[in-house]
């Protein structure tokens, strides 16, 4: 095939679009193919794969081939335009469903509230939506009592914040010096503005205290200091059973310094050190586990283990603890 001479020229590149045929010179309403838009600043080009007529561009896609040549008219190569096939349209048939007549005239005929117990009774009533089915609700199947639409959301239930915690702090601290009989429960828990030397003086003043059994400092901004003035209160106070320093800021070493205060404590039965800022780690677990197998007062210890080992040796020595008591219990019983 020959290049004509007035092959147009494709911007850019020096090379014509031309058809395979004879050259479409006539206009777009005899040959029936649509011309797109001028392109943007440029009068009398084409884009890449189109071919120009007169001052307007045609797409190549609508043409079966077209052939491409030089300035000279030599032509350089031959393309087919691949024009993509349509595929068909897959279209489903509902499938006719045929009752009994007695049905069909039952269904015709009943209420919309039947139609809801008809769902209810088939379990496909998860799948109503009716504002009188939601409002009302359906019988059940006894007919007694009524039934919710499962689709009906919950409400949500409002959480309110605690309010703060009342205890005063300076009146509890002169009755734990006096030695208050009437005190037998201290809770400092979420008070944050207590200063480190005050939490000091509580641990002083319970050493010599009688009558207070309970004792709370959770979320107070304690630290190790705290922790050890604790620590050296444990070992002389012998009327405190519980102590809990849970979410604070108390290391490793704090931590340690309680738990081996306990080796010369009689009286604590239950000690909470959970949900410190920083983590105890695996040597500081693995020293707690050794040193709650030598007690045998703990009967309640409250820290989330991270590892499985000391998790599993802390069990076995606050149930051995646990079954000690009761065997005194029932020992005592019998007596």
């Amino acid at each position: 095939m020959r290049c004509l001479p007035h092959c147009p020229m494709a911007p850019a590149t020096g090379l014509g679009v031309l058809q395979t045929g004879p050259w479409l010179e006539v206009n777009a309403g005899m040959t029936g193919l649509t011309p797109s838009t001028l392109l943007p600043g440029l009068a009398r080009a084409c884009a890449v794969g189109g071919v120009q007529q007169g001052k307007r561009c045609l797409s190549t896609s609508v043409l079966p081939a077209v052939t491409v040549c030089d300035n000279s008219g030599n032509m350089l190569t031959k393309r087919k335009i691949f024009i993509p096939k349509e595929k068909p349209i897959e279209t489903r048939t509902e499938e006719k469903v045929t009752l009994d007549p007695e049905l069909e005239e039952a269904l015709a005929s009943a209420s919309d509230t039947e139609l809801y117990d008809l769902a209810a009774v088939l379990g496909v009533h998860n799948m109503v939506n009716n504002p009188k089915f939601d409002e009302g609700g359906a019988r059940s199947k006894d007919g007694k009592g009524s039934m919710r639409n499962v689709v009906k959301g919950e409400k949500v239930k409002p959480i309110f914040e605690e309010p703060p915690n009342p205890t005063n702090v300076e009146a509890s601290l002169q009755r734990i010096k006096a030695n208050d009989p009437t005190l037998v429960e201290v809770n400092l828990n979420n008070i944050k503005n207590i200063p480190i030397p005050t939490l000091k003086e509580f641990a002083k003043a319970l050493e010599s205290n009688v009558h207070v059994k309970t004792f709370s400092l959770a979320a107070t901004r304690s630290n190790d200091p705290v922790a050890i003035a604790f620590a050296d209160m444990l070992k002389v106070n012998k009327t405190l059973k519980s102590l809990n320093v849970e979410s604070n800021f108390i290391t490793g070493t704090g931590i340690l310094a309680l738990i081996d205060a306990l080796k010369e404590n009689e009286s604590l039965t239950e000690i909470k050190i959970d949900n410190q800022r920083q983590q105890l780690g695996t040597a500081v677990e693995m020293e707690i586990a050794k040193m709650l197998e030598e007690n045998s007062k703990i009967l309640k210890f409250g820290y989330q283990f991270t590892k499985q080992g000391p998790r599993t040796r802390v069990a076995a020595a606050i149930t051995k603890n646990n079954d000690l008591v009761r065997k005194k219990r029932v020992e005592g019983e019998r007596q």
